[in-house]
């Protein structure tokens, strides 16, 4: 069956979509194969699919599905507090957006060291200038920080099968993931302090070669 879909959760909340295969659709979301659908996905897996109301709304050719998908979700504010939808579907006279969750945790993310250093914030998704990435790895040079790409290297190696010692006890390890055991840490906060990418190594491991 072709057409638009209503999925209401017991807390009212609502959730628009369209299939060209609706019942098949619903077999999905009853496997909780819908990851990419979080807000949707996180409601089944709360509450459990048995407590959520599926209904059909409408059949509808293929060329009537988003402006009609579209209608229902603003009817039902299927994106605002009360809704389950992460973003609202295009249409012609229509652009589809974010719901307010949605845009806030996109606000809060932090763009990491890596995206730094190939030269793009992912949290705005625009290009660094040269000299900007030029600062930023001047000024890790000036705190006494490798820089991330030699970081990265050093990881890569350190996740090997390369023997750690610990020069007070003189016990020789395997790899770094069975001397981080023994501090109760996990592997790569040590791979850090053994690649020199933190300032001070405060442990006693040292790589054996």
């Amino acid at each position: 069956m072709v057409g638009i879909y209503k999925i209401t959760n017991p807390k009212n909340k609502i959730y628009i979509g369209q299939s060209l295969h609706i019942e098949v659709r619903f077999r999905d979301y009853k496997r909780l194969d819908c990851k990419n659908q979080i807000r949707l996905f996180n409601s089944l897996k709360k509450h459990g699919v048995e407590k959520h109301k599926f209904e059909i709304i409408t059949e509808c050719t293929i060329d009537e599905m988003n402006d009609l998908e579209r209608y229902y979700q603003d009817l039902y504010s299927a994106n605002g507090r009360n809704g389950l939808n992460c973003i609202l579907t295009k249409t012609k006279d229509r652009s589809g957006c974010h719901s307010e969750e949605t845009k806030a945790k996109l606000r809060k993310y932090k763009p990491t060291a890596y995206c730094i250093e190939m030269g793009r914030l992912a949290s705005k998704k625009r290009k660094l200038t040269p000299e900007r990435i030029a600062n930023l790895h001047e000024g890790r040079k000036r705190a006494g920080y490798k820089p991330v790409s030699q970081y990265l290297r050093d990881l890569a190696r350190a996740q090997e099968s390369i023997m750690v010692i610990n020069t007070e006890t003189g016990i020789y390890y395997n790899s770094i993931k069975e001397a981080a055991k023994t501090l109760n840490v996990v592997p790569s906060v040590l791979a850090k302090k053994l690649s020199g990418y933190t300032k001070k190594n405060n442990t006693a491991f040292i790589y054996a070669q």
